[in-house]
């Protein structure tokens, strides 16, 4: 008799397994406020003509994840499933869910991008700051 390996057993996965739990998204959250906090503080920096490209990549990632978030809301509008009560009591609401969990992930992902855009804006005016701050010192030795 030959043994057919079935491979290891596992739990159907959660909603949260698949778009990130709110913990997740709040320690994502709670980092990029940070670094836009940081920046807009003053606390650091960044040369514009090096920090032009993360931003086009920022907005390029805002408007990917702006068609994103029309999909995963799109997830909550459940399909029709059937009459029987099983079908509308089980299937129904985890459509919902489905939608409400994805949309909660890409809507927490578009903060995150935004402080981050947010900061970066924030360190470069202050690099063009300091830029001019040095440039007057020397005007004014001259």
């Amino acid at each position: 008799m030959a043994l057919v390996p079935t491979g290891p057993t596992r739990e159907a996965i959660s909603w949260n397994e698949l778009f990130g739990s709110a913990e997740k998204n709040s320690a994502a959250l709670k980092g990029a406020k940070a670094f836009r906090d940081a920046a807009k503080g003053g606390k650091f920096a960044v040369d514009p003509d090096q920090a032009e490209k993360a931003l086009t990549e920022l907005y390029n990632a805002e408007a990917c994840v702006d068609s994103a978030l029309l999909v995963a809301r799109e997830l909550g509008q459940a399909p029709p499933v059937g009459g029987s009560p099983f079908a509308s009591v089980t299937a129904g609401p985890s459509y919902a869910e489905a939608g409400r969990s994805a949309a909660d992930a890409v809507e927490a992902t578009k903060k995150v991008l935004g402080y981050y855009r947010e900061g970066i804006e924030a360190a470069m005016k202050n690099y063009r700051q300091l830029d001019d701050d040095a440039a007057s010192s020397f005007g004014s030795k001259a």
